[in-house]
């Protein structure tokens, strides 16, 4: 399964990618000596609002068969506070916004790496299983290949995810000035879109869309037409792609 236990509660391994940003806004509070977390505009009634939110669910244990897992329950309603105080802290001035940024891209690349680690490993040795691979008996009609999913619950939600990681990744490239970290940001967008490719969605068609527009809109390089080319030649196998593997998949 894609989760691990803590009394009961089931937690995602995707959860994770809240851990990494946290532990970045912490070593940043290390650094920077903040004091006051609570000086940013409203996070204080925000914070207020959210405790009686907090509160007001905590009757909901009395009748419980076990109240350990009840309480984890209830305390689990914190994510969102500790979501949107790690948001409000890295959004407070551009280098934080940009750390968190590069947290994500990188944890992204690692989320990448171990699914296509996985999908290797399935490649040479047919009998291999993981739970980071999605293997469908039905879904064999349209993909051929096991699907990657990495430490997400299915491929669909993986693509989901890399998509926006895709778009912070090319903004990082766009922004950058040292060759070094550009060429890094390049490995790494390539990395993710290989990736995105071997979740075997059909939404792989809308990350095509999203870099045909950035190429065109936001983007300046050399070979610009002819990676333009590419991807819209791209885009339109896979759109018909994906209908005639909807088709199958439906109507095998």
């Amino acid at each position: 399964a894609i989760f691990f236990r803590f009394f009961g509660k089931l937690f995602l391994f995707c959860d994770l990618i809240l851990f990494f940003l946290c532990i970045a806004v912490f070593f940043d509070l290390i650094k920077s000596r903040h004091q006051d977390l609570f000086r940013l505009g409203n996070l204080r009634n925000f914070a207020f609002f959210y405790l009686i939110f907090v509160l007001s669910t905590l009757p909901s244990i009395v009748n419980s068969k076990d109240i350990k897992i009840s309480m984890v329950e209830v305390v689990s309603f914190l994510n969102g506070f500790l979501l949107v105080l790690v948001a409000s802290y890295l959004a407070e001035n551009k280098k934080r916004w940009i750390l968190s940024l590069k947290v994500w891209s990188l944890t992204a690349y690692f989320v990448s790496v171990i699914g296509l680690v996985a999908f290797m490993f399935q490649f040479l040795a047919k009998d291999y299983k993981t739970t980071f691979l999605y293997i469908d008996a039905i879904e064999k009609v349209a993909h051929h290949f096991a699907r990657i999913q990495s430490i997400f619950n299915s491929p669909n939600m993986l693509l989901t995810y890399l998509h926006i990681s895709v778009v912070i990744n090319i903004f990082l490239l766009i922004i950058s000035r040292e060759k070094n970290d550009k060429l890094a940001y390049f490995i790494m967008l390539m990395i993710l879109i290989l990736a995105a490719f071997f979740t075997g969605s059909r939404r792989f068609t809308g990350l095509l869309l999203t870099l045909i527009l950035i190429n065109n809109f936001v983007t300046k390089f050399k070979f610009k037409k002819l990676v333009s080319t590419i991807l819209i030649i791209s885009f339109i196998f896979f759109l018909i792609l994906s209908f005639l593997t909807t088709i199958w998949t439906v109507f095998p």
